[in-house]
């Protein structure tokens, strides 16, 4: 999402005092896309990461694994300059600002839980295919 500060990032904000980290994901999305929780499937946190912001403030971003059910509509808030569905490539071009570390910090992250080399996208066994293959 794309707003004030030229920036563009991901749905979020405050957890409420006594709100559970799920029922904030599902307040926040109803909020600025429009999405009902009924129409949304929340599987599991996929990056953790703490940080102070530019106020001093101690912020804690937490990116989960969702599904929206077939046929969900996004209604974006009347504050959302723009929004889109992005793909890993795409949001090399994007000014992020902190988001950009996070990001890269998640895929890293994902990468090697999967066995993937992130810098050629490569599994082990893929690597030394492609090592071996001119000798053949």
């Amino acid at each position: 999402m794309e707003g004030v500060s030229n920036f563009w990032e991901v749905p979020g904000g405050e957890i409420r005092v006594g709100e559970e980290p799920k029922e904030a994901l599902k307040r926040r999305l109803e909020e600025e896309l429009g999405i009902p929780p009924s129409s949304l499937a929340i599987h599991f946190p996929l990056l953790v990461s703490s940080f102070f912001d530019q106020r001093e403030r101690f912020i804690v971003f937490i990116g989960w694994h969702c599904t929206l059910l077939p046929g969900t509509k996004i209604v974006p808030a009347p504050q959302i300059e723009d929004w889109r569905w992005l793909t890993q490539e795409m949001l090399k071009d994007l000014p992020l600002g902190n988001l950009k570390e996070l990001l890269s910090l998640f895929y890293w992250q994902q990468a090697q839980a999967l066995g993937i080399d992130p810098r050629t996208g490569l599994t082990a066994d893929l690597e030394n295919f492609r090592e071996e293959w001119p000798k053949r």
